[in-house]
């Protein structure tokens, strides 16, 4: 996977990642479990992660955003957000 520093490529690789973390908690199982539950329950774990790391919280906690979410304002929430916003970012 070819990737460039910005949003989408960011959230893409931690989806990618979510998969390898699912796989490798059936590394252990016969290879008759090992796929899984379901396709859409392993891209359901990949979005989580995904969105996960594109919350205010997880950026600012990772410095990748100067914005501190303790002193966001009420209706400032998580879904404001923007990858318009990591877009400047430089990590």
């Amino acid at each position: 996977m070819c990737t460039q520093v910005n949003a989408d490529d960011f959230q893409t690789v931690h989806h990618e990642m979510g998969h390898i973390e699912y796989f490798m908690q059936y590394r252990h199982l016969a290879n008759l479990f090992r796929d899984g539950a379901n396709a859409a329950f392993h891209e359901a774990v990949g979005d989580t992660v995904a969105l996960s790391v594109a919350t205010t919280r997880h950026l600012y906690d990772v410095h990748l955003s100067d914005v501190d979410p303790d002193t966001m304002s009420p209706g400032n929430s998580d879904s404001q957000f923007t990858s318009d916003d990591l877009d400047d970012s430089d990590f």
